[in-house]
């Protein structure tokens, strides 16, 4: 089970053995959504992944 993050707008729901079909706030007809569809991550996949932004002196994202 994990916790799934909305990719577009970085919400993150309770542990769940699947990916919620869709994000309530994404579901919003105001919000933006991607042309190729809702698409999620994991908390332990982000860790993972080694990609990491310089935002400013010290502050990484």
């Amino acid at each position: 089970m994990a916790n799934y993050i909305c990719n577009i707008c970085g919400v993150q729901y309770p542990k769940n053995e699947e990916a919620p079909y869709r994000c309530k706030i994404c579901n919003e007809e105001r919000q933006y959504v991607n042309p190729i569809g809702q698409s999620w991550t994991t908390l332990e996949t982000m860790q993972n992944s080694n990609l990491y932004k310089k935002e400013e002196m010290f502050i990484l994202s």
